[in-house]
């Protein structure tokens, strides 16, 4: 019995320590900013699969989450106001708006290949 315990433990680490380097592989491909705003630190990725959770101190609770609804509703209200030569200048057109304040603008806010 304790043969298929040590079997399961085994391959259950194996494959946990597979799970956080694919994980690492994909956040370390994020800006810096997205990372930010999901809570992780670029510096305790850096440190790899040892600097697991990889998370900041401050732990984003779930008003916090809720706040940050209304600000992106809020940011999309005020981007919506704007004029289209305003919007050209900000590089995102009238139909990007709501990607643009949840995932930043293309090429200027993200770092992700297109």
């Amino acid at each position: 019995m304790s043969y298929f315990k040590n079997l399961k433990n085994t391959l259950s680490s194996a494959i946990e320590s597979y799970g956080r380097h694919k994980t690492l592989n994909y956040l370390n491909t994020l800006s810096d900013r997205t990372l930010d705003d999901l809570g992780f630190s670029r510096a305790l990725l850096s440190q790899g699969v040892e600097g697991w959770p990889w998370r900041t101190e401050e732990f984003r609770s779930p008003t916090s989450k809720a706040q940050d609804a209304s600000a992106i509703e809020a940011a999309i209200k005020e981007l919506t106001a704007y004029n289209d030569a305003e919007l050209a200048d900000l590089g995102i057109s009238r139909g990007q708006i709501r990607d643009a304040v949840i995932k930043g603008r293309a090429g200027i806010d993200s770092t992700q290949a297109a």
